[in-house]
């Protein structure tokens, strides 16, 4: 796990040394792909395994990973980074956490406008945040989504339900995808366990989109 929100100065050191390895082996592969600027999609941390009396105002926070994101070096011209927005209790390593950075809208928005970056959208990532904080997903997603690059798409249940199969969770799927229609964007089902059987998961959410798709009349395949 790499945290760029820490107050720990080893943490960021070493959250710093992986983000940088992570971004020189990506530009030096990238001639290899027929996209040659990839879009780097990361996680840069804001999560606890406790919870934090007041870092529900996680300004602190993004400050600390404004300064912090400034350290790493890469040329804009060789890849795109693209944060991720997160969910309100995230499962890492095994256990459930506390997130904190990298989940209002506002904080993602602003992160983004102060290093002229666009952001990965986890659908299923932002209801669950939705869910927990009793706000509107559709007014979430119209928040963001001039800042969008990149969509991770599954369905969602609770404030901590991740990664369920299209159609089985909570989201209205027909809202989200009727306003993301005319945007060429790349996506991946990001299905729990979709991998297994030989991608059956994903095969499955990708044949439920195109059902959706259909029905409210879009032209957009899915390709991802």
């Amino acid at each position: 796990l790499v945290d760029i929100c820490s107050d720990d100065p080893e943490i960021v050191e070493g959250s710093l040394y992986l983000l940088q390895k992570a971004i020189d082996k990506t530009i030096a592969i990238a001639p290899n792909f027929p996209l040659k600027k990839p879009k780097f999609v990361v996680h840069l941390g804001g999560m606890s395994l406790q919870h934090v009396v007041g870092e529900e105002n996680t300004q602190l926070m993004m400050e600390r990973a404004v300064d912090n994101f400034k350290k790493l070096k890469f040329n804009r011209d060789d890849i795109d980074i693209l944060p991720e927005n997160l969910p309100p209790r995230p499962w890492y390593l095994g256990g459930q956490w506390f997130q904190y950075g990298f989940m209002h809208s506002q904080d993602m928005i602003n992160f983004c406008d102060h290093f002229d970056l666009m952001m990965t959208y986890d659908i299923c990532h932002a209801a669950l945040h939705c869910n927990h904080s009793n706000i509107s997903l559709d007014e979430y997603t119209s928040e963001i989504l001039s800042h969008v690059s990149h969509f991770h798409i599954s369905d969602a249940t609770g404030i901590d339900g991740e990664g369920v199969q299209i159609g089985k969770g909570n989201i209205k799927f027909k809202n989200f995808l009727k306003e993301i229609s005319d945007m060429d964007l790349g996506f991946i089902p990001e299905v729990w366990q979709g991998h297994l059987d030989n991608g059956k998961g994903f095969d499955v959410a990708l044949k439920n989109l195109k059902k959706i798709f259909m029905k409210i009349g879009s032209k957009k395949k899915c390709h991802h």
